[in-house]
């Protein structure tokens, strides 16, 4: 096989090839003489000759040439797989050199050839470049072919080992938890799918679209009708035994996420399988081959995959509990297709890219964070699957989706609070170590908050951590966060109590906004958004910056724990919901940017307001605790959707201690009230008592601060200036025409910040989505193998 990375040629076999290819390679050049063999270059592995070619004994290289040694002769061609057969397309970077095979599969018996009428037609083979294929003379068993003048290598006599004799295979070293956050994207096609379905070249282009998600390599697999691909953000370990698509048996995974328990499960599954990695990946695929669907239910984490089941040719996706991470999907006329974000979907030319209009109407007037319908997106072809959705494709085409879990009833829990205080407690505390990696540095954010400084506080008892603050600069470059109420002074606080255990980072945030800052963080699946999100993406720029690719985020507590309760317009909303058939929606962004709408989204008001009402109405308990549910089911999907959508872009894994479903569950077991102090007039009231151990009085009774805004002089100098250079372009745009109120010219500068933010990142949203796919990359710039399935 040739393998083209940066340029350079390497010669590489098809795996899988000794004992299946018996009388399909040609004759090897007659020649009298044999050049000498070139030295080696590079670290040596133990090897052995076996038919011709030079078997490597590292677990990540049997069965091909050795990578190190310069081959004698580039292949001429390298034979395409016979029907039926897998294949394994794994792509290098100079980080990650890419992955090979991990062990070869069962061997054909010596001898055994089929029948002539059972035998396939003679495959076709693809020629260097990928630009044809070739028909012609099948190369003989044993032989490789070669470019001409180029020397072949050998390995000593010494090497050999008897016929059907494999090298042992050596499990790798566990030094610790590896973890890995990822890109993944694929496409199945049914059986009676048209000639043009998409298929290679799409997943191809969908998977370089995902490079930010994974910048140490990329992986391709295509079996009959599916192809999936992978890019990989290696947390941990670089080692091509963590690569994906990763092929065990029958099974195979592409998987983005953690499943912090992986190591208990292992050893649940150690007397049944053998692991050949140390990554939850192959957890998480040995799990589903033992316990199929019921794996789900035992693992804790965040993730999103598909894996393919060769067997019964059906795909299964899956995401988890509260949907943190994300998959969006396609369903096209004879395929699906799927990938972690929409842009990189829709790098299938066989996608519309139409925006829907009647959701972006909804987001302006309800804001993101209520949107009810969970499944529809801004782009019309395009839908994401739930969280805690399971969805099965099967080899007919047919669609089954199911949940797999839900929020728990609330019930009227006996026991004295510290009691319930305690196990709250004992819950974070797992949660927060579970999520840490004894070889990697931890890092956390810290705002002085009490979910932040918990978190904190107890990653700093297990190991040292580097925690970051945030401070907005003024027009001056001064904080005025620098007094005795802001995030800097109680995130001082924690740190010089804990000086040798926390290494304090801030990180000042300039006031100017750039046209590419509203780029970077103009995410298809949630046009608009906030103003503060480019703030958020520095501040994982910070993170990645200073070598960290983990940070724990305290995200999720407000909403699980009544964190709001103090906040003017959660008391407003909750006023509505009371009295939902006598007072209007007032705290709906509607009210107060009415004059910004244009008359077509204003006309679906009373529709968003009643969409929101009844779904209200379906949710559990009293007003307060369908309120809270409220929170959870629709507020936390958006938070969570951009803080991963800006954490990989960055490069950084956000991982959300409260979000454990543990804590979730006990949250909801709770009433309401319990997480209520009336008296002080506060949220988190048990996390409160949970923590008077771990963290001095002045942070545990600190009230709810919201996410600092950026100094509003500045931005809203620095949005005006690109809404006076770019008016004719957001005023030629025929999707903020529809959506938008645009003042003239003079009001035009003078609008809010926030209005100024909604109509610029709408029109960059716009622009972003009727972008054309990219051109397709070169057939012959991504290496294939064929996989093999290890036992």
């Amino acid at each position: 096989m040739v393998v083209r990375s940066s340029g350079r040629l390497r010669d590489d076999p098809p795996a899988g090839i000794r004992g299946r290819n018996r009388g399909r390679h040609p004759a090897r050049p007659t020649s009298t003489r044999r050049p000498a063999r070139p030295p080696a270059v590079g670290r040596p592995h133990r090897a052995h000759h076996s038919r011709s070619r030079l078997r490597c004994g590292a677990p990540h290289h049997r069965g091909c040439l050795h990578p190190t040694r310069p081959p004698r002769r580039a292949p001429a061609a390298a034979p395409a797989p016979r029907p039926g057969r897998r294949r394994h397309l794994c792509a290098r970077t100079p980080e990650h050199p890419g992955p090979q095979p991990p062990g070869l599969g069962p061997l054909a018996p010596r001898g055994h050839r089929r029948p002539a009428a059972d035998r396939p037609p003679p495959p076709r083979h693809r020629d260097p470049d990928g630009r044809r294929d070739l028909a012609g003379p099948q190369p003989r068993r044993g032989r490789i072919p070669h470019r001409a003048r180029r020397p072949q290598l050998h390995a000593p006599a010494t090497a050999r080992r008897p016929p059907g004799d494999r090298a042992p295979q050596r499990e790798p070293p566990l030094t610790g938890p590896v973890f890995s956050g990822c890109g993944l994207a694929g496409i199945i096609r049914t059986p009676d799918a048209p000639r043009d379905t998409p298929g290679l070249a799409d997943v191809r282009r969908m998977t370089r679209a995902l490079a930010h998600r994974g910048p140490h390599g990329e992986g391709l697999f295509e079996h009959e009708n599916i192809v999936l691909g992978h890019r990989r953000l290696s947390v941990l370990d670089l080692a091509d035994t963590g690569a994906q698509p990763m092929t065990r048996d029958h099974l195979t995974i592409v998987y983005n996420g953690e499943t912090y328990n992986h190591a208990a499960l292992r050893r649940d599954l150690a007397d049944r399988y053998r692991f050949t990695s140390g990554t939850d990946t192959e957890v998480v695929l040995r799990a589903w081959q033992r316990w199929g669907p019921g794996a789900l239910e035992r693992m804790d984490g965040m993730y999103a995959f598909a894996i393919w089941d060769h067997r019964a040719r059906s795909l299964t996706l899956a995401r988890d509990r509260l949907g943190i991470k994300p998959l969006y999907l396609h369903r096209g006329t004879g395929f699906l297709a799927f990938a972690s974000e929409i842009e990189a979907l829709l790098q299938c030319r066989a996608i519309a890219r139409e925006p829907n209009l009647d959701l972006l109407a909804h987001q302006l007037l309800c804001s993101t964070t209520l949107q009810v319908d969970r499944r529809a997106t801004p782009v019309a072809a395009v839908e994401a699957l739930p969280a805690a959705t399971r969805l099965t494709v099967h080899r007919d085409g047919r669609t089954h989706a199911s949940t797999y879990w839900r929020l728990p009833a609330t019930s009227e829990r006996g026991g004295h609070r510290d009691v319930r205080a305690r196990e709250l407690a004992t819950h974070l505390e797992s949660a927060v170590t579970s999520m840490l990696m004894g070889d990697v540095p931890a890092a956390t954010f810290l705002s002085g908050g009490l979910d932040s400084s918990a978190i904190t506080a107890i990653a700093a008892s297990t190991l040292p951590v580097t925690a970051f603050t945030v401070v907005h600069t003024d027009s001056s470059g001064a904080a005025p966060d620098q007094d005795r109420e802001g995030d800097l002074h109680h995130s001082r606080i924690l740190a010089r109590l804990h000086p040798d255990r926390i290494e304090h980072r801030v990180l000042a945030r300039p006031h100017a906004l750039t046209l590419d800052d509203i780029d970077d963080t103009c995410d298809l699946a949630a046009p608009g958004g906030d103003l503060r999100h480019a703030s958020i993406l520095d501040n994982y720029r910070a993170v990645a910056a200073h070598g960290h690719r983990v940070v724990l985020n305290g995200q999720g507590a407000d909403e699980l724990m009544g964190g709001y309760i103090n906040q003017p317009s959660f008391v407003r909303h909750l006023h509505d919901v009371r009295n939902p058939h006598t007072t209007p929606l007032l705290s709906l962004p509607a009210s107060r940017q009415a004059p910004g709408l244009s008359p077509d989204v204003l006309a679906h008001r009373t529709r968003a307001h009643r969409a929101v009402l009844d779904f209200h109405a379906g949710l559990e308990g009293p007003p307060l605790e369908r309120a809270h549910r409220l929170l959870v089911h629709l507020q936390l999907p958006r938070i969570l959707q951009f803080e991963d959508y800006l954490s990989m872009r960055a490069g950084v894994e956000a991982r959300f201690p409260f979000l454990d479903h543990h804590i979730v569950e006990a949250c909801f077991r709770e009433p309401f009230d319990a997480h209520v102090d009336r008296r002080a007039l506060h949220g988190k009231a048990l996390l409160r008592r949970a923590l008077t151990t771990r963290l001095p009085a002045v942070l545990v009774d600190r009230p709810k601060q919201v996410f600092p805004w950026p100094d509003p002089t500045g931005t809203q100098h620095s949005l005006a200036a690109l809404a006076r250079t770019h008016e004719d372009e957001l005023r030629a745009d025929p999707l903020l025409g529809h959506l938008l109120h645009l003042p003239a010219t003079a009001e035009l500068v003078d609008a809010t910040p926030q209005f100024l933010w909604q109509a610029l990142t709408l029109w960059r949203w716009h622009r972003k989505l009727r972008t054309p796919p990219a051109p397709d990359p070169h057939p012959g710039t991504t290496p294939w193998t064929t996989a093999i399935s290890t036992r």
